[in-house]
């Protein structure tokens, strides 16, 4: 069995985004995981015009990463985005894995 991280990455893109550059979004990101050990298990994306001042991810997107969190035994959710306290406090409140 692995040792590594088992990691969930969401990102919030514009609407009409070409899916070529949804891939590069997380590029970067995945990198620097793979670099820290980790192992990406799924990547979500949420399109949406801006993200969600309360939960950076919409509120629905937070609680299905939540339940693929549990599903998929993840350890870490990483979000490609700054967040704010609050954001953090409320994505931890809908998802059992450290945000």
């Amino acid at each position: 069995m692995s040792d590594k991280l088992r990691v969930i990455m969401a990102d919030v893109i514009p609407k009409d985004l070409a899916k070529i550059d949804e891939e590069k979004h997380f590029a970067e990101l995945i990198r620097l995981v793979e670099t820290l050990g980790g192992m990406t298990v799924v990547k979500i994306i949420q399109k949406r015009g801006q993200p969600s001042g309360k939960t950076y991810l919409g509120t629905g997107k937070a609680e299905e990463i939540g339940a693929t969190a549990a599903e998929l035994k993840c350890d870490v959710v990483v979000v490609n985005g700054i967040l704010k306290g609050n954001q953090i406090f409320e994505l931890s409140s809908r998802i059992p894995v450290l945000v």
